[in-house]
């Protein structure tokens, strides 16, 4: 089992901080409007519009009620994006230097690159797989 930074500690912290605050400005504070269903005042009121023969009225509602879905959908997913993406992004980018870091930080600590069979795998390795040429 791994020990973990204060580095680590801190951006799990800031990350379930996060987390905890979206999940309560998004779900738990939901304007009555963002969310609907079939059920809903609002779309009542907009089935009660629909009118002509029975196949009309049908396709009507039906229209409502799918576009009421769809767009309650992507209205959660946005909130779900919300409360997911910024700790992912964060976590990820720092990783990245992270990793970056203990790249630079073993090479210069070893002395010279080469001598280091591991080091000079992983470099050879980063320079042959770059499709920059």
């Amino acid at each position: 089992m791994s020990r973990f930074s204060a580095r680590q500690i801190g951006l799990y912290a800031i990350c379930g901080a996060w987390m905890a605050w979206a999940v309560w400005s998004q779900f738990l504070t939901i304007p009555t409007g963002d969310v609907e269903n079939h059920s809903s005042l609002s779309v009542r009121e907009r089935m009660n519009d629909c009118s002509g023969t029975f196949q009309q009225r049908y396709d009507c509602k039906n229209t409502i009620v799918i576009e009421t879905d769809r767009m309650t959908f992507l209205n959660m997913i946005g909130r779900i994006v919300i409360v997911v993406l910024p700790p992912l992004l964060l976590i990820g980018a720092l990783n990245f230097t992270g990793r970056r870091r203990d790249d630079d930080d073993g090479t210069s600590a070893g002395g010279d690159e080469w001598t280091s069979p591991s080091h000079y795998r992983r470099r050879y390795h980063r320079r042959t797989s770059s499709r920059h040429d």
